[in-house]
């Protein structure tokens, strides 16, 4: 395979920066491949995931519902997490921090103190995905938003 296929068949680089894009290429693959492994094993195989960790045969019975309805949408924290970074790196610390407290701070802690009192223990681990999945709207409608603002200030 090598350094020829990814690059350009007219651009030089030197071997330095063809080594760093070849590293970050294989990292982000691997990083991606690892977290589909690791999502798809929570569906498949969550009492033999809760058994690592538990001799108990009620937490066994229980827990893998609940690790199922906990990581539903865990696919879409990636444009949680990428929006918060692109703020930061941009340096707009405020819309970073607040789209980092999003899920946990905005949304999370509500849900859990809500549905339980309408839902019991399913109240719990529904807010779960519900928070992940409101915060990943709220990043999306940020980002949107910043993008939509880049692109006409660069028109101008």
């Amino acid at each position: 395979m090598g350094f020829r296929r990814i690059l350009p068949c007219r651009v030089q680089l030197c071997a330095e920066k063809c080594c760093v894009y070849a590293k970050v290429s294989i990292f982000r693959s691997n990083t991606e491949q690892d977290w589909h492994w690791l999502f798809c094993h929570y569906y498949v195989f969550p009492e033999q995931i809760t058994a690592v960790f538990t001799t108990d045969e009620t937490v066994i019975r229980d827990a893998p519902n609940a690790l199922r309805w906990v990581f539903l949408v865990t696919p879409l924290i990636a444009v949680q997490m990428i929006g918060s970074g692109y703020f930061q790196a941009i340096g707009k610390a405020v819309p970073a921090l607040l789209l980092t407290l999003t899920k946990q701070g905005f949304f999370l802690i509500p849900l859990i103190l809500i549905l339980p009192q309408f839902y019991g223990i399913f109240g719990v681990w529904v807010a779960f995905p519900i928070a992940d999945l409101l915060a990943t709207i709220v990043t999306g409608w940020y980002l949107n938003r910043e993008i939509r603002r880049t692109l006409n200030a660069e028109q101008v």
